[in-house]
């Protein structure tokens, strides 16, 4: 194998024999070197390879041409390569983020896909070390923690990153004896992007008064990676509920620090892995005395809800698209946004009492309308439970104390405006069986609630 110059070059040869491992390709620099030298690995190690490039929708014409050359490179070298279409630009403007935070967020979710269809079972990204200093002078200058300081992590889950240390020097002199091909991304010069000004304004400065300010960067980054890693031990662990994860109201009886943390854990588990800031920490901690249903916006789409019993946080909820019940009865159940309802004929049981909040709900398949759907609560939707008043949805919800975030992706079965079931909570008057049902229908709830 090549010799960069270092002990080792170490996660990419920790891929099983019998895995298939992902590589993240731009065509840019790094990606065609982590390719290459995965590549050589592979035939040594008995993995499987496929390339994952992700175009952005950015740079117009520019951005198709570089999808063009992974896609013919890849072919050159008898490499699988799939290719994801995605408009970072139109996230931005849809969520307020940068193009730069969109681009990513969008990037990672064609990976995550990519692994939940088993196109690969791991992932390896071409970040080195001159990356990882800009993201420890990022975090730095936006106020991160110890957890943010830590930066970047060889392995994280699925994601192996095997160059991180690696500087890019070291990558452009492998490229060259290699005889690599690659192309530029014109827009890394272009200094209005935050990591371009540090990488090609800051860092260059910094270099003349401070010699070896990167190493320092990297020595601060490993002690807060290992006070992290102890400090983690010490900490509230979250618990899984429906759509994310919460922690007992204790964790505000903590003092600050493990308190802070188990909040950072908990954000973690619902998809806020970076860019958790001093502030944001100052806004949850302040939870602790505001009223039940209080909700604080967060970073990568994650919404923290201030509980009855607990604090929680969910990751941003997809669209869902109306499907009529025909078609949810024929297919058998309902799954979405990692929620799981079986839908299917039953009997009556032997002892039956209506039931709320429980795995099965019963309902009279003959009841329920021509035309009635399953989607997602509208404002407009009333309900009237068994034995109750007609109320609006809201009403309903807020009297049998439904947290929000389980409101929020709480599929129902409805015919206009009027709601005959709840998925998981409750069913209308109007379908619940009766003596004389003959139709029963099953709804099981397979979450956490």
């Amino acid at each position: 194998m090549y010799n960069l110059g270092m002990n080792k070059l170490p996660v990419i040869f920790e891929v099983q024999e019998g895995e298939r491992l992902g590589i993240a390709i731009s065509g840019g620099l790094d990606s065609c070197c982590l390719l290459d030298m995965a590549a050589r690995a592979a035939q040594n190690k008995g993995f499987g390879l496929v390339a994952l490039t992700v175009e952005h929708g950015i740079r117009g014409e520019n951005s198709q041409k570089d999808a063009d050359f992974v896609v013919a490179l890849c072919k050159k070298r008898g490499i699988d390569v799939r290719v994801f279409y995605v408009d970072a630009p139109r996230e931005a403007r849809n969520t307020g983020a940068t193009v730069e935070e969109a681009a990513r967020r969008l990037r990672y979710m064609c990976f995550e896909q990519a692994l939940a269809q088993g196109v690969c079972d791991k992932i390896a990204l071409a970040h080195h070390r001159d990356d990882q200093c800009e993201t420890i002078f990022m975090r730095i200058m936006r106020g991160s923690g110890i957890r943010g300081l830590a930066a970047m992590r060889d392995v994280r889950g699925a994601y192996i990153r095997p160059l991180l240390e690696v500087s890019r020097k070291q990558l452009e002199q492998y490229a060259m004896d290699m005889g690599l091909e690659y192309v530029e991304d014109e827009t890394n010069d272009d200094c209005r992007y935050t990591r371009n000004f540090i990488r090609h304004e800051v860092f260059p400065l910094l270099a003349k008064r401070f010699e070896g300010y990167d190493n320092a960067l990297l020595r601060l980054s490993r002690v807060c990676a290992q006070t992290q890693e102890y400090l983690d031990k010490q900490c509230q662990k979250p618990f899984a509920v429906r759509g994310g994860a919460a922690l007992s109201l204790s964790v505000f009886e903590q003092d600050e620090l493990p308190a802070k943390l188990s909040l950072s854990k908990m954000l973690s588990r619902a998809g806020a892995i970076a860019d958790i800031e001093e502030r944001h920490f100052d806004l949850l901690l302040g939870l602790k005395n505001a009223r039940t249903g209080v909700a604080l916006d967060m970073p990568h789409g994650v919404t923290v809800y201030r509980e009855k019993n607990c604090v929680s946080a969910t990751g941003e909820v997809p669209a869902f698209d109306e499907m009529s019940w025909d078609s949810v009865l024929k297919a058998g159940g309902l799954s979405w946004n990692g929620l799981d309802f079986a839908v299917r004929h039953g009997d009556m049981p032997g002892q039956f009492t209506r039931q709320r909040f429980k795995p099965l709900l019963y309902l009279d398949g003959d009841a329920v309308p021509p035309g009635a759907c399953v989607r997602l609560p509208a404002q407009c939707d009333c309900f009237r439970a068994v034995g109750g008043k007609k109320k609006s949805l809201g009403d309903f919800f807020t009297d049998r104390s439904i947290p929000i975030r389980v409101r929020r992706q709480a599929p129902v079965l409805a015919c206009g405006r009027e709601v005959l079931a709840i998925f998981g909570i409750e069913v209308a008057d109007s379908v619940a069986i009766k003596d004389n049902t003959k139709s029963i229908i099953i709804l099981e709830d397979n979450n956490v609630q």
